[in-house]
């Protein structure tokens, strides 16, 4: 994966969940429309990464619980995209493979 589907996809979709958790208040029920709006909303900002419908689970769930909330869920999530950011780019340099790609159609 690209680093903005994966920082992106990843983050957009931990807000959908926050924002759909709050708002709803019933965890099952916030979990899954959470998961279709932050597909709908990763895909309009062109950073579709499937493993964000976990993080918009996980933010939905995060909304409901006791002590947790934006920070305690975005902080963390943030640093761990930036590992796994910086560990692909570390991976793909030293084997000689060109990271992130570079595609020359607009599309």
């Amino acid at each position: 994966a690209q680093p903005w589907p994966v920082f992106g996809g990843n983050m957009l979709a931990a807000l959908t969940g926050l924002v759909v958790g709050h708002v709803i208040g019933l965890p099952v029920l916030a979990a899954g429309i959470s998961v279709g709006l932050a597909i709908a909303a990763m895909t309009y900002a062109r950073c579709l990464h499937p493993p964000g419908g976990a993080c918009a689970i996980l933010g939905a769930l995060a909304a409901s619980s006791p002590g947790g909330g934006w920070m305690s869920l975005l902080l963390p999530l943030g640093l761990n995209l930036a590992a796994l950011i910086g560990a692909g780019w570390l991976y793909n340099n030293l084997t000689g493979h060109a990271w992130p790609h570079i595609r020359n159609s607009p599309c």
